[in-house]
């Protein structure tokens, strides 16, 4: 996109500058609560990774989305996998929660 930028004191010339900006891409985080999924936790990592970078690499999102996994108090070892997954993948980032106790997502 093109857009002109036109001086706010009167210049001494006709001046106009063009500049292109970059388009703004949207920022997606998507979020997924985890409840004893360990057996498809690391294949349903894989696919989100894999359609995000997808839609960052063809330009539709920003570089900057991320994904974030969220354990909800699970008794098995879907907290141990969550864990791992920022050392693996830099859009699952480190910054990963896990909710203890009665709050439950439905």
């Amino acid at each position: 996109m093109l857009y002109n930028l036109i001086c706010c004191t009167p210049p001494q010339k006709d001046f106009t500058a063009k500049m292109t900006i970059p388009p703004l891409r949207p920022l997606l985080w998507v979020v997924v609560p985890c409840y004893n999924e360990e057996a498809v936790l690391p294949l349903s990592s894989k696919l989100f990774l894999r359609e995000v970078t997808r839609l960052i690499d063809d330009g539709k999102i920003s570089p900057h989305s991320q994904i974030l996994f969220i354990d909800d108090g699970s008794a098995d070892a879907t907290w141990s996998i969550i864990d791992l997954l920022p050392h693996r993948h830099p859009i699952m980032p480190a910054c990963l929660f896990r909710e203890i106790g009665d709050t439950k997502t439905p």
